[in-house]
This record gives structure tokens, sequence and C-alpha cells, in this order.
């Protein structure tokens, strides 16, 4: 695929970039705001327009962040651009306007847009969307039952807003920018928030003189190595790899941790909707986490081996567990108060284990409120990951605990992961 012949296409028929323009470009450094002002560079080799990069530090990464920084304003001079960098602590912004962090994080880059807009007196403001974009928004927007110009996407062309490489894909896009990777760095190390990964890394042979010096004084340690060298760290998921395999595991125990599956419970009142958004789940984990299991609490008595049934007859004469099976399936019935930890024991060849109900559990959960339901949170606040609801605004609930459209099973899914993965970060593209 001719990609910038596709930018060339695209840029014809919308007049997105034009004579004479003064863009404002949403530089996050990563590989979709990268692709994005080469392409512009091109179009510049025929067009006579100018554009300044407006990059912001979200604080979210430590390390990471402000290497992402660094990488922005050190491109910019590369390019001969204008670079607007600044430093927002979106945890503190969210908490303090009661947003959640991709809330905060869209509201702290869209004003620094206006404001350099402003400044420079620019006339448009270019935007990094791709084709996946496109589509997640495409199909967020079907399942909230949208019309048709709801279903429209995200348009390439609005009010002052352009996004030139919308009609191409990520997996296009990573293709060509990791082609033409810069030779600046002596080593690339894959990095999954604030944990790096130098096992996981291209080293150059540029390093070896340091790697002699180091040996000679008896220093093997690798992130030494590492931090006297140009090191470009890059996310995860940016890569072909899964978090769960990418892990420091030293010990015999944290080898247990790590194979240990997924627990997290789905809570809410009755008829809140838990069984739907379990089913709806299972779905969207199905193809990385292939076994997993469900536990349901039932606040009242239930009856699985109905009156007259063997397995019934069987229970009554005082068998303490009675098991009935298939060629195709099993269950046992027991006697007697349940242990979920017990249980869970029994579970660990499983990847996921999802508990309905039990809200004051110690177990992470996703709380669940409906209109017409409950409008008010009833979960222990320590232990609740979001809540997903349909409800404009809710009752009894801390600042900074994410709220998520309850259709939106992506993003409910995404936001558990961010839970166990700890690191992940949002393309802030």
């Amino acid at each position: 695929m001719n990609l910038y012949g596709e930018i060339l296409r695209k840029n014809k028929k919308d007049n997105l970039v034009e004579k004479n323009d003064k863009i404002v470009v949403g530089f996050s450094g990563g590989p979709d705001s990268v692709f994005l002002v080469e392409m512009l560079m091109k179009l510049r080799e025929n067009i006579n327009f100018d554009m300044v990069l407006v990059h912001i530090n979200h604080l979210l990464r430590g390390e990471n962040s402000d290497g992402d920084e660094k990488f922005s304003i050190e491109y910019g001079k590369k390019k001969g651009l204008q670079v607007f960098s600044r430093k927002i602590n979106i945890t503190a912004l969210g908490k303090d306007m009661g947003l959640t962090l991709e809330e905060a994080g869209r509201k702290a880059r869209y004003d620094l847009f206006k404001e350099v807009f402003e400044k420079i007196g620019a006339n448009k403001i270019a935007l990094a969307h791709n084709k996946d974009d496109q589509l997640e928004t495409f199909m967020f927007r079907l399942t909230r039952g949208a019309g048709l110009e709801g279903l429209e996407g995200i348009v390439a062309k609005r009010d002052v807003y352009i996004r030139p490489i919308s009609e191409i894909y990520k997996k296009d896009i990573v293709e060509y920018i990791s082609t033409f990777i810069s030779s600046d760095f002596d080593c690339y190390i894959i990095c999954d928030g604030e944990r790096k990964h130098p096992l996981c890394a291209v080293y150059s042979k540029d390093i070896l003189p340091i790697i002699d010096e180091m040996i000679e004084d008896k220093n093997y340690k690798l992130l030494q190595l590492v931090s006297r060298a140009r090191t470009k760290y890059i996310n995860l998921k940016y890569t072909n790899f899964d978090k769960r395999m990418i892990q420091n595991i030293n010990t015999y125990s944290g080898y247990k941790s790590a194979v240990k599956p997924l627990v997290f419970c789905i809570s809410g009142i009755k008829n809140s909707g838990k069984t739907t958004l379990i089913t709806k789940l299972i779905n969207e984990f199905q193809n990385d986490f292939p076994k997993i299991a469900v536990i349901k609490h039932d606040g009242h008595d239930f009856a699985i081996d109905h009156e007259g049934t063997d397995t019934d007859k069987i229970t009554k004469a005082g068998a303490v567990r009675t098991v009935i099976f298939s060629s195709k399936k099993y269950a046992s019935i027991c006697k007697g108060s349940f242990n979920i930890e017990e249980e869970l024991n029994k579970m660990k060849d499983m990847d996921m284990i999802i508990i309905e109900g039990m809200k004051n559990s110690h177990y992470p959960k996703i709380e669940i409120l409906r209109k017409g339901i409950s409008d008010k949170s009833v979960c222990n606040h320590k232990t609740l990951i979001a809540t997903a609801t349909d409800v404009e605004e809710i009752k009894n609930i801390e600042k900074g605990i994410p709220s998520v459209e309850l259709n939106n099973i992506k993003a409910i899914s995404q936001i558990i992961l961010n839970y166990f993965f700890e690191g992940y970060s949002q393309n802030f593209d």
C-alpha cells in the first residue's frame, strides 16, 4: 500500500492541508503522531504551509513520560519545527474536576491545542486519529443506538480540526515507523509503564566499549548499562507481545503469583444487569483468556436438583455430595456452606474467574448502576475498580473512581486489564 499516495488522495478530496495554512499538530511522540508529522513534512514539499508541534507530559508514567517529552522536543528540533510542551498532572486534574483519566487527558490536550492555536494565529489543528480509531468509534456509537448522523465515525475535517491519516490502519503506521526507525539510539527496550525489560531489547554494537569497561569493574548490572547508553523505550502496546509474556519473575513465589487466574467481581443490586454484562465480557475476553469460570452468588436459596429427580432423591437420602455427568458436561451438588477460597483454589487452571455479586468482598470489582434501578454506589470503594453505568450523576461515590458507559464493553474490559496489568497507558493521539 502506498501510504503517502493515500494521504495525497485524502488531502485532495477533503482539502485538509492547503496553501498558507498554519497548523497546530497534536504530538504525543507515539507512532501515530510521528507518522502524521512525517506525512505532513512530505506534503510540505508540494504545499507551502507552516506547522508547530504541541506535546503534553501527562505525568502518568514517570521516566517514560519524561522520555516521550524529551523525544518530542528533540524530534521537533531535528525537523526544524517549533515545539510547545507542557507538564500537566492529569490525575490531579481528574480528581479536581470529577473526570476520568481519559476525560481529563482529553480536556488538557484540547485546552492546550486551543491556547497555542490562538497564540500563533493558526487556522487548523491536526490530530493523529487513524482508521482503527474510526472503526472503534463507529462500533461504540452503534452499540449506543446512534442515528445515521451519529454513525459517521470520526470525520476527517470538522471546524478547525483535521485528521489527515484517518484512512490509514494502525498496523501500516507501525510498519512504516519500524522501517524508518531512528538510528540515534544505542538500544531499544520494551517497557510496560514504569517497568522496563532490558532482556527484551535490541542493542547496538556501539555500546561494546561500555560493556567491556563495566565487566572490568565487575559491574554486571544491566540497568546501569542502559542508563549509560542512548536508550529509547518502546511501549509494550506497540509490540506483538502480550502483557502476560513480559514479566520479571525471580522467585518461585513470583512464579506462582504470575500463573494465578485473574479474579474479579461484577457487582450491583438485584436486576441491575450483572449476568448480561458477564456474558458480554466473556465474549470480549475469550480470545486472550480461553478458560473463563464464573461463580454466581445467590442471595436466596436455589435448586438445581428439582423435586422428584434422581439427584433430589439421592440428596434427601443423605448424600453429602452428588455428581451428575454426561459425555459433554457434569455438575456437583454439595450440602453445607460455600467456601469461596476453597473453590478458587480448585480453579487454578483457569485464566480468569468472574464472580457475580459479593459487593462487600475484598475482590476487585466493577459495579453496575442503572437508571430506574440504582444511582447510588453500594460497593466497598477500596476494592472498586470502576462503575459501569447509564446514570448521569452517581451518588455516594468517591472522586477518582472512573465511570464508563454501560454498553462500552471494550472500555470496561480495558479498565479491568489496566487494574491487573499495571503500567498500561492510553494512546493520547
